[in-house]
């Protein structure tokens, strides 16, 4: 019990906003604790934490490393850091019409960053 706890309670710990930092975003907490498993952490209950949380929740808009900017839409189990999104903007910045679903694995996308609510906000102006 104490194995997954010790997980869980580092997960918490850096995703959560401190007094002294800002909370970590939770791609970045998974792949510490992925690079963690067997040695710091056991390998199979990382494995199991990893499958469970989604590194961005759907709704999340996101950029990739393509530089376009999508929205989070559905999340695979066992593969946290490759969600299927919904393309926004191609990587020269163009809006995409209509907006185009892609599994960003097979694609060989992956998440660059995660956009402030500020970004998402002047994103969703240019929508309406």
């Amino acid at each position: 019990m104490a194995r997954i706890i010790a997980i869980a309670d580092l997960y918490d710990a850096m995703t959560a906003d401190r007094v002294y930092r800002r909370a970590v975003p939770v791609n970045e907490v998974l792949e510490l604790i992925f690079a963690s498993g067997g040695s710091r952490f056991d390998l199979p209950y990382v494995r199991a934490f990893v499958r469970g949380v989604a590194a961005y929740p759907v709704g999340t808009v996101v950029q990739l490393n393509d530089g376009s900017v999508a929205v989070v839409t559905e999340n695979f189990p066992g593969l946290p850091l490759h969600p299927r999104v919904r393309l926004l903007k191609d990587a020269a910045g163009a809006w995409v019409t209509p907006p185009r679903n892609i599994d960003t694995a097979p694609h060989r996308l992956a998440v660059s960053r995660v956009l402030t609510a500020a970004e998402s906000f002047a994103l969703s102006r240019g929508i309406f």
